[in-house]
């Protein structure tokens, strides 16, 4: 029986690199999308639980403006209460001084006003009572307010806690999940970079020497007949592909930036995109020399191309392997 290695193979890598991280990009996936079902659930929890913290506060806000009212009121009740008191008092010292001398006239006019004293004394010591019983009312429910508003802070607490774990978790399984995409991108490049050397180099000279490619944190590597293009992300380091010599950097109308590096033996690297460097023609750099740097942009891509003769090659059959270990 024959094997179809093109079929077999990918699997193989595909096995062995699910076998090397524990986990696939798959199950990354899913728990990622489970913590971030529980960080907006815990949002949503904590955002109920803080209005009712505010409403909480609120509430006690007006009691304790109520409780000070009724403090007031029952001040001015008792300080009315000792006036009237005092009132009375008078009132009855005046009229034991006027039985003391018979006059028998004002004694029912004593009884009439003392009866009124009486009787308002009576109302006073039940407002106060009434205010009394609504100051404590008012109290116990500030209490048991409090008691509540203590209680929401701190589930508040415990869901800001538990928020901050699950965010935490989730941030660390997000970047896993990066780190495995870049591992499995890795992988598939090397692939799909031995398929296309094993193709072509069956039938043109092997190139005699190698370089390195320019960027190591590349996502995506898109070969053409020609060059390849790299695609990223974040911002790159740019690299030099081999030792060799600048002959060229300048700007390139509607591409960006271009240096050319003389390698030696007619061969040349063609950088071009939206690259910052310093050098300057005639400089010499090292291999794998880190040579300037490229800022995130909207588009995020340089295009790399070796030259013999002047004569664009395919540049994938003359990258590296080791280089994809940088990936």
């Amino acid at each position: 029986m024959v094997i179809n290695l093109k079929i077999v193979f990918p699997f193989i890598v595909i096995f062995s690199f699910q076998s090397v991280s524990g986990k696939t990009l798959l199950q990354f996936k899913q728990e990622i999308m489970n913590l971030g079902a529980k960080v907006k659930t815990l949002e949503n929890d904590v955002g109920v639980k803080n209005a009712l913290y505010l409403e909480k506060l609120e509430n006690a806000k007006k009691i304790e403006s109520d409780i000070y009212e009724l403090e007031d009121l029952l001040d001015e009740a008792k300080k009315n209460l000792i006036i009237r008191q005092n009132k009375t008092t008078r009132l009855i010292r005046s009229m034991a001084l006027s039985l003391s001398e018979d006059e028998v006239t004002p004694q029912k006019e004593y009884f009439h006003v003392l009866q009124l004293q009486k009787h308002q004394i009576d109302q006073d010591l039940e407002k106060l009572a009434t205010l009394d019983l609504y100051l404590k009312q008012k109290k116990s429910t500030l209490e048991l307010v409090q008691k509540e508003s203590l209680e929401i802070a701190s589930t508040l607490r415990e869901l800001e806690s538990e928020k901050k774990l699950i965010t935490e978790s989730y941030l660390e399984k997000l970047e896993l999940k990066n780190q495995t995409e870049m591992k499995f991108q890795k992988q598939k490049l090397q692939m799909k970079l031995s398929s296309l050397k094993r193709t072509d180099l069956s039938t043109k000279e092997i190139p005699f020497l190698k370089v390195k490619l320019p960027i190591h944190g590349f996502s995506q590597m898109i070969p053409s007949p020609k060059g390849v293009t790299l695609k990223f992300q974040d911002s790159q380091t740019l690299y030099s592909p081999k030792e060799g010599k600048v002959i060229y950097h300048g700007e390139l109308a509607s591409y960006g930036r271009v240096m050319m590096i003389d390698h030696g033996q007619d061969i040349r690297s063609v950088l071009l995109g939206p690259f910052e460097s310093s050098l300057q023609k005639g400089d010499q750099v090292q291999s794998d020399q880190p040579i300037g740097f490229i800022k995130a942009q909207t588009t995020n891509s340089l295009y790399f191309e070796i030259r013999k003769r002047n004569i664009a090659q395919k540049t994938i059959n003359w990258i590296d392997e080791l280089s994809f270990s940088k990936i």
